[in-house]
């Protein structure tokens, strides 16, 4: 199986690999977002990115029928990578935005799940949304290829966890943050304690597949330090971010590392692994 194929396997079977944070009510039961990473960024692609409603008329109670701008995003085998994406994001899990080619002859289905912008589907993207829709598309970004799942935590609604989830998904690897509707669109992810504290044995392999939320190389992320405070071996770096209030996930992340100058994003995911790195 080639690179591209692959690629458009693991998005095509997203919602499979994702655990609805909307039960919970065992709190041994691992509830949660989980996802896999899978997505290549290509620029063309990004920059058709726009904020204008992603459905033109619904159909019935789930169907969303994609508007002209959604369309035009899709006419290209990377555009319509990236908005399985944006409507695997965006979308509650009962909804699917339908696009169908210029031709006619073809029709895509991509679904939703998570649903951190559901009002999208018939409304603008308002800045909130973007940058929310960003960060759970930087999270996803992957410059090589290699599938890796994911738990995704933040101060969303539909971000979500349990206990249980916590201890299957240990490691903190990142956090993701930013716009890609700007004109410049705005990449930034800083690293959190997972990759430093020891305590997951396949960093090392790790580090070469999933390359987006650490050095940028592949998508061109900037990687802003630290998420938090590490202080060892006589170096101290100040945190990028702020904790969030149940203190297992980040917000306020600044786009530079130490003093936090600049713009300052609340809407940020934040990516915990298996010990194993595995999926």
């Amino acid at each position: 199986m080639g690179r591209r194929t692959k690629l458009i396997a693991i998005a095509a079977s997203l919602a499979v690999s994702a655990c609805d944070a909307s039960g919970g009510d065992d709190p041994d039961e691992p509830y949660g977002k989980i996802s896999t990473n899978g997505l290549p960024f290509d620029a063309d692609a990004i920059a058709s990115l726009d904020t204008a409603p992603l459905a033109a008329a619904r159909t019935g109670e789930s169907t969303l029928l994609a508007a002209e701008t959604a369309e035009t995003l899709a006419s290209t085998e990377e555009g319509r990578e990236l908005l399985r994406y944006v409507s695997y994001c965006a979308l509650a899990e009962h909804e699917t935005l339908v696009v169908e080619d210029p031709d006619g002859e073809a029709t895509h289905e991509m679904p939703g799940l998570i649903g951190l912008a559901p009002d999208w589907s018939g409304s603008p993207c308002d800045g909130e949304c973007q940058r929310w829709v960003s960060a759970c598309l930087l999270a996803h970004a992957n410059g090589q290829g290699e599938p890796v799942a994911m738990s995704l935590r933040g101060e969303h609604p539909e971000l979500a966890w349990t206990p249980a989830l916590e201890d299957e998904f240990e490691v903190e690897e990142a956090a993701f943050y930013g716009n890609l509707f700007a004109a410049q669109p705005e990449k930034y992810a800083c690293i959190g304690r997972g990759l430093f504290d020891g305590s997951w044995a396949g960093q090392s392999s790790y580090l070469q597949g999933r390359v987006c939320g650490l050095t940028g190389a592949g998508c061109d992320v900037e990687t802003t330090g630290t998420c938090h405070s590490i202080t060892g071996d006589g170096i101290t770096d100040s945190a990028t971010c702020n904790r969030s209030d149940d203190g297992s996930a980040y917000a306020g992340c600044g786009t530079q590392a130490r003093d936090r100058a600049g713009e300052t994003f609340d809407e940020v995911i934040t990516v915990y692994l298996r010990p194993d790195g595995g999926l």
